[in-house]
């Protein structure tokens, strides 16, 4: 072999080196494409949890609040309720103070053989 077929050997054996090496770039790019796809898939993703956590986040405070609120109506509502039984309790006591007052009216009348002058 002379010194022009050693040189268009190592030139073919370099060519051929040359593709194979550019066929395996070119897996390694479609690879990477099929890997920045999915990172992106990855991102929008995250981004759709993210905003959905963060109507949670809200729809938690909101609730919370209206909790607040319903224990302070609750507890409102519990010192409206002691004052309602409070006035029923004083009404009890007035009603039974009007009896014994008609009572008594009644046996003074009888005492003093008087009769009320606002009854016809």
């Amino acid at each position: 072999m002379n010194d022009t077929e050693k040189i268009l050997k190592a030139i073919t054996h370099l060519s051929t080196a040359v593709q194979s090496l550019t066929k395996g770039q070119t897996e390694q790019d479609k690879k990477l494409d099929s890997l920045t796809n999915d990172i992106q898939e990855v991102k929008q993703v995250q981004l759709q949890t993210n905003e959905i956590l963060a109507h949670q986040s809200t729809a938690i405070e909101t609730l919370a609040e209206g909790q607040q609120a319903l224990r302070e109506e609750v507890i409102a509502t519990k010192l409206t309720m002691a004052t309602k039984a409070d006035v029923l309790q004083l009404g009890e006591k007035i009603n039974k103070n009007n009896i014994k007052t008609k009572i008594r009216l009644k046996h003074l009348e009888e005492h003093t053989k008087t009769t009320d002058p606002t009854e016809n």
